[in-house]
């Protein structure tokens, strides 16, 4: 690829992730205004619960097909490319069984109220259909058919759902979460399947099921699990808390918590967006072993991410109320939380590029236990903060879960790669 087709395909990339935020953005508003706090938290738990399930059953073999597929497509092997098809479809498929499983017994059990469990099985009927467009997008991606690999996704989804909302409020339904629900669920098949048709029988389909071979799959299952753990920290944190406040707080308050978690990982993806626009040069750095270049590349990186964290920090401090008003006066009484929240996105900040150094280095599975760790002092934070004054406990979780993540990143970074790649360890060794 040129330099020139790799700018263009960075720029489309980039540019569709912060069209599909400001969409996604949009939509959180839409909702906000138009249903009732209980009905957004709904809403936000079907959504959520259908990212991570999705996560869960194609997450680790859609990372991974990010370096595996394309060398076997270099290599023209297609009855490999044919055999991790059918390692997805397998897991995708004994995946789903065993939530479908579990969720029909906590129903039985009536452990869960009736909203929370009709927002999770909205959220399991989703999530198939939408970690085949995970995966899709991933193989589209390498075989460089760039738009196809995020334009569904990020663009036609929620610009679809957005519209459908906009209809509701026409025709007197916007009150209507059920129909809300079901045009989410709508849109996320008919985007998957229109996906499908387009990438000319390389997708993911049900005839890859013979495809499978179990020694392939034992062989890729180890660095499965560890990327699988790695994205849920990277890519669906927001939607684990999320997840936890529906299954923690009140339907009321728990849309509050919706509300900010989600303002606050726009943040989160503008600093992902900066370390995409920087990681070929720092991989590049990292591989010619040339430490003044990549540490030129993450002063640059790490001084811009950690200032726009501090400054969207202080936005909330000021501007917090005011900016959640817009959502409604039900959502003003978020501004501290989203405040914690953006702490731990400063955190991240950070943290700088520790992970993808270790990645780059080879020790991709290990950056797993950080994140494992991370999960375990949310999970127990949350649970045990949970009945604090407001809903600042699970804000506090969220900053010791990333202070964790960040600290045992950076040891292993140390320890494993000899360096580091964030702010404070540039400012004492470079």
């Amino acid at each position: 690829m040129t330099l020139k087709k790799m700018i263009s395909a960075l720029a489309g990339y980039v540019g569709a992730r912060f069209l599909g935020a400001g969409l996604g953005l949009l939509t959180q508003l839409v909702l906000a205004r138009a249903l009732l706090p209980a009905h957004v938290t709904d809403v936000f738990m079907a959504m959520s619960a259908a990212a991570f399930m999705s996560l869960i059953m194609s997450g680790g073999e859609a990372q991974l097909a990010t370096t595996h597929l394309p060398k076997l497509l270099a290599r023209g092997e297609r009855r490999s490319v044919a055999a991790f098809h059918g390692l997805v479809l397998r897991n995708m498929a004994w995946v789903f069984m065993g939530l479908a499983g579990l969720l029909l017994l906590v129903w039985q059990m009536k452990v869960l109220p009736g909203d929370v469990m009709l927002a999770l099985a909205v959220g399991l009927m989703t999530a198939p259909f939408s970690g085949l467009m995970r995966y899709n997008s991933m193989v589209a991606n390498s075989l460089r058919w760039f738009p196809l690999s995020y334009v569904p996704d990020f663009i036609i989804r929620p610009g679809l759902f957005l519209l459908a909302i906009a209809v509701f409020i026409v025709l007197g339904l916007s009150h209507n979460v059920h129909a809300v629900l079901a045009a989410f669920f709508i849109f996320v098949v008919a985007v998957t399947l229109g996906q499908a048709m387009l990438m000319e029988g390389q997708n993911l389909h049900l005839s890859n099921w013979g495809d499978y071979r179990p020694g392939h799959a034992r062989a890729m299952r180890p660095r499965s699990l560890a990327l699988l753990v790695v994205s849920i920290v990277s890519f669906a944190f927001a939607d684990v808390v999320m997840l936890g406040a529906g299954l923690l707080y009140a339907p009321d308050d728990a849309a509050v918590v919706g509300v900010t978690v989600r303002l606050a990982a726009i943040a989160g993806f503008v600093l992902q967006a900066a370390q995409l626009f920087v990681l070929p040069d720092f991989s590049e750095a990292m591989a010619r072993r040339d430490d003044a270049a990549a540490n030129k590349v993450l002063w640059r990186l790490n001084g811009i991410t950690v200032i726009m964290a501090l400054l969207a920090l202080l936005g909330a401090l000021l501007l917090g109320r005011y900016a959640l008003s817009f959502f409604g006066e039900h959502y003003e009484r978020g501004a501290e939380l989203l405040s914690l929240f953006l702490v731990g996105q400063a955190i991240r900040a950070f943290s700088g590029m520790n992970q993808n150094l270790l990645a780059t280095g080879g020790f991709q599975v290990r950056t797993a236990w950080p994140c494992v760790v991370a999960l375990l002092i949310f999970a127990g934070g949350a649970a045990l903060l949970a009945s604090m004054p407001g809903l600042l406990g699970i804000g506090y979780a969220v900053i010791a879960a990333e202070l964790g993540w960040m600290l045992i990143l950076a040891y292993q970074a140390n320890v494993l790669c000899g360096r580091r790649a964030d702010l404070l360890w540039l400012a004492r060794h470079a």
